[in-house]
């Protein structure tokens, strides 16, 4: 069962991050008018935030179709 709260734990916690980073206008804002450095390294983050939410969504996925067989 702990398993299970971690995976939701971890959804939760990378949702929110998405959250913060695609529809925070002042951070939008901010990546437009910063330096290219700055601007790739929020690309990067932003990207990776969608890689660990859409990780997290499958492998909850996959742990309740586990438990439900």
């Amino acid at each position: 069962m702990n398993h299970i709260v971690d995976h939701r734990k971890l959804v939760l916690v990378a949702n929110k991050a998405l959250s913060i980073l695609a529809i925070n206008p002042a951070f939008m804002l901010l990546v437009q008018n910063a330096n290219s450095t700055f601007a790739l390294t929020a690309t990067f983050t932003f990207m990776r935030a969608c890689t660990i939410a859409q990780v997290a969504r499958a492998s909850e996925l996959h742990s309740e179709a586990t438990l439900h067989r």
